[in-house]
This record gives C-alpha cells, sequence and structure tokens, in this order.
C-alpha cells in the first residue's frame, strides 16, 4: 500500500500518538492472512508485530524491547482506539 493510504496514515497517527514517533514502514518477508486479504478480496491490511528474529521457523526469538515497543502502540486501557475518551 501507498503511504497516503488512511489506513496507513491512522496507524501511524496512534504510534506517533503514543510512542512519539512513526513506525518504519516495510515490506514484510513473509505471507499471513494480510496477503490474502489483500490479494482475494482487495482489502487492505498491515501486519504490526515484535521484529522477531526467524520468523515462522522452529528457532524463533523476539527481543524483550520488541515485544515493549509493540505493547506500547496498545492505549492503557488496552484498546487500540484512535480517539481518546
Amino acid at each position: 500500500m501507498e503511504s497516503d493510504n488512511l489506513l496507513i496514515q491512522s496507524f501511524q497517527f496512534v504510534c506517533r500518538d503514543l510512542m512519539g514517533n512513526p513506525l518504519p514502514a516495510r515490506v514484510k518477508p513473509f505471507v499471513d492472512d494480510g496477503n490474502i486479504f489483500r490479494s482475494r478480496g482487495g482489502v487492505p491490511a498491515i501486519t504490526h508485530s515484535p521484529d522477531a528474529k526467524g520468523t515462522h521457523t522452529v528457532h524463533k526469538e523476539v527481543p524483550v524491547d520488541e515485544l515493549v515497543r509493540v505493547a506500547l502502540c496498545r492505549r492503557p486501557d488496552g484498546s487500540t482506539s484512535l480517539w481518546k475518551s
């Protein structure tokens, strides 16, 4: 997707609001449900996850700071709403 896509802009808005900066956008080196949503139904999708090493292998590992980074993209009340209550 292009960076001017509303889904990407909304997600980056939340990241900037909660973490102070947007996340780097890049192509993921694996297939997940988002690929199927996009290719079969034309539904835009993004994948946000820790920068894991050995993704989708038996030797997967995730640095603790990556888990913290991903957790910070959730509001303190656990929601991921764009609007604060």
